[in-house]
């Protein structure tokens, strides 16, 4: 226990050993049993999320026209910026600098390639040497290298190489850059041939070292996604119009200056039609693909990568309809992992970016509740499908805006297929005591891990607002209505909690006094001392351990001549 104030002048400091010293505790709180009730939903769920977890956020109309048809994009993660190049026989091609940073995108500036490097369709970024590679849809391809621009100056253009006779259309592209020697990086490029080849490039020497030519029927090849820790590479196609049926195949890279290898390949639908974006979450083995039909909204493909030398497999199609994107024709897409978001460029002019979160991570959401009679809190419960990343935990009133009654600390997610527990004391306040009416329990995860449990509810059901995962803001306003329910609850009841009951005193030189007495588990004491009985100060605020506990001691007890204590609640 910490050192205190002084609690009366006429108390002895300093003093190692007093003969005769007087204690009284007085304890103020409710008596009786204690009944516990619930508010919430108490039944587990699924992670079968409405629109897969998938929500569109906003987005940013380029400046000029020639900043259209997004048909590449590439993130550098170091500074949180992305980088979207013009297609649609734009001549010179364009490489525009985005500032994702921020609630919405914000362009940076731009420049041109050299006249004739056009249709800039596929691309890599190199953080560690600060520049992006494309490739261009000619006969054969090119590759341009474009600088990245230090802070928010624009990106400028470096030079360009020619790949061999038949190596045509580079629609995909991928980086290795595994090794921390930027001499020792490698790109990956797949071209819009039937079938595709891989063309690989060292990018130390700028130099085309390899290739590999694909599966019969695995034609035009479009975007390519990397698992450098791992050692593979998906591309996913048919690149050109929607004259096939879309497929993703693995490659292993290939060491050093080795060419790639097939693996293997998976079908994603029996419908023909174009990818023509795709990003890749590696924290849960996912791969997401978008269409470019211009007929119908978009549609996302989520897709397993397959663990090891397994071939990619599964799906799990999300159709989105108008109301929830509004965009057709996906060309092209980065992902920003840490926050949770991906952003896909559009084939308009001047281009679109339209900024999406994938999972529920970087969200407040919260959950209607209702208690028809005074609550005395015990704690609050989450169920976790996973024991993955940590969890926050927070209750808000119905007022406009909501206000912050109480939230947790930072909760590891100890818990898989089951409840996370969080007791009041442990957040902030330490005991809460709510009127009848209607409240908002609210929660934040830190993964994209599917781990929030899901019920579909109906309209006001729920709320989101999106923001980084932190501290719940004391006040709550600008939240979006759902449908969405959370198997979150809290449990209480509509008594205070016991009196403590105590079973043990003990004085001990030169330990001081201590005490033990038993309460409702999880409640949180505050212990005040006095030594006239009129002047009163907190000491410590001690709380009751799950088994019913309640420990105290007091280190100071010997420096005084006589010492009352109380125990109150809340």
């Amino acid at each position: 226990m910490t050192m205190r104030a002084p609690l009366a002048p006429h108390r002895h400091r300093n003093v190692a050993f007093v003969s005769a010293l007087w204690l009284l505790f007085v304890v103020f709180a409710g008596t009786g049993l204690a009944q516990t009730f619930t508010a919430g939903l108490t039944n587990p769920g699924s992670t079968t999320y409405l629109s897969n977890g998938l929500r569109r956020l906003n987005q940013l109309t380029l400046s000029q026209s020639n900043y259209g048809h997004l048909y590449c994009a590439v993130y550098d993660p170091a500074t949180g910026y992305g980088y979207f190049t013009s297609a649609g026989a734009i001549n010179p091609g364009w490489v525009v600098k985005v500032d994702l940073n921020g609630p919405a995108p914000v362009e940076r500036g731009a420049t041109n390639c050299a006249a004739g490097e056009l249709n800039l369709d596929a691309g890599v970024l190199d953080s560690a040497a600060g520049v992006a590679y494309f490739g261009t849809t000619l006969n054969p391809a090119k590759i341009v290298k474009i600088g990245l621009g230090t802070g928010t100056n624009p990106p400028s253009y470096l030079g360009s190489i020619t790949f061999s006779n038949g190596e045509n259309l580079a629609w995909g592209a991928v980086l290795d850059d595994s090794d921390p020697n930027p001499s020792n990086h490698f790109a990956y490029f797949a071209c819009g041939t039937a079938p595709s080849r891989i063309v690989k490039v060292a990018l130390g020497t700028f130099k085309e070292i390899g290739s590999l030519t694909l599966a019969a029927g695995e034609d035009n090849m479009r975007r390519g996604l990397i698992d450098t820790a791992n050692g593979y590479a998906y591309f996913a196609g048919p690149g050109i119009g929607a004259a096939a049926t879309p497929k993703v195949v693995k490659v292993a890279l290939g060491a050093g200056t080795n060419p790639p290898v097939r693996i293997g390949a998976v079908t994603l639908d029996a419908i023909s039609n174009g990818l023509g974006a795709a990003v890749i979450d590696l924290t849960n083995g996912f791969a997401y693909v978008g269409t470019y039909l211009t007929n119908v909204p978009s549609k996302i493909f989520k897709v397993a990568l397959g663990a090891g030398t397994n071939p990619p497999t599964g799906q799990n199609v999300q159709n989105s309809p108008p109301s929830l994107y509004g965009e057709v024709f996906l060309q092209s897409a980065v992902m920003d992992a840490a926050r949770g978001y991906a952003y896909w460029g559009t084939d308009s002019g001047p281009g679109t970016v339209v900024k999406t979160a994938y999972s529920q991570k970087s969200v407040i959401k919260g959950m209607k509740i209702s208690l028809a009679s005074t609550s005395f809190v015990a704690d609050v419960r989450f169920y976790s499908h996973a024991a993955l990343g940590n969890v926050r935990l927070a209750l808000y009133d119905n007022a406009a805006p909501k206000n912050l009654l109480w939230q947790s600390a930072p909760l590891p997610d100890t818990a898989t297929s089951n409840w996370l527990t969080a007791p009041i004391s442990s957040g902030s306040p330490l005991a809460l005591i709510l009127n009848p009416g209607t409240y908002w329990l609210a929660w934040q995860v830190d993964t994209t891990a599917d781990v929030p449990s899901y019920t579909a509810g109906v309209a006001g059901d729920g709320f989101l607002l999106d923001t980084d995962y932190g501290a719940f803001a004391a006040t709550l306003s600008g939240e979006t209505n759902t449908t969405e329910k959370w198997s979150v609850y809290l449990s209480y009841t509509t008594n205070a909690p016991l009196s403590p009951v105590f079973t043990l005193l003990i004085f001990q030189n030169p330990n001081g006094f201590g005490a033990q007495a038993v309460s409702t588990s999880n409640t949180a004491f505050r212990v005040l001392a006095s030594t006239n009985l009129v002047d009163w100060f907190s000491i410590a605020t001690n709380i009751v351990s799950p088994g019913g506990l309640l420990d105290f001691l007091d280190a100071d007890a010997t420096n005084f001549l006589r010492c009352f204590y109380r125990f109150v609640w809340p």
